[in-house]
């Protein structure tokens, strides 16, 4: 899961916060799994975390900016869109 995110990936993910796992994570150098989906433009992936909870507003230490700052203009808008499916 650590390059191309596909069908088992999203499983996984379903899978591991199904048994508890924190979609707010951070790794040594403060990433998240949504930072992570953000930069490898994981859509689905993206959507998981964010109706789990993860917040695209949180600022990832390393880089001093959120996942909603890294995104591109196109994922901006679909990370807007999700917070609107979530409300």
């Amino acid at each position: 899961c650590a390059i191309a995110f596909d069908d088992k990936c999203v499983s996984t993910a379903e899978f591991l916060i199904s048994q508890g796992a924190q979609v707010d994570w951070e790794n040594v150098v403060g990433e998240s799994p949504l930072y992570t989906a953000v930069i490898t433009k994981a859509k689905q992936l993206m959507k998981i975390f964010i109706l789990q909870g993860a917040d695209p507003y949180k600022t990832v230490s390393l880089t001093k900016k959120s996942s909603y700052d890294s995104a591109d203009f196109l994922t901006k808008m679909y990370i807007k869109k999700i917070l609107k499916e979530k409300k």
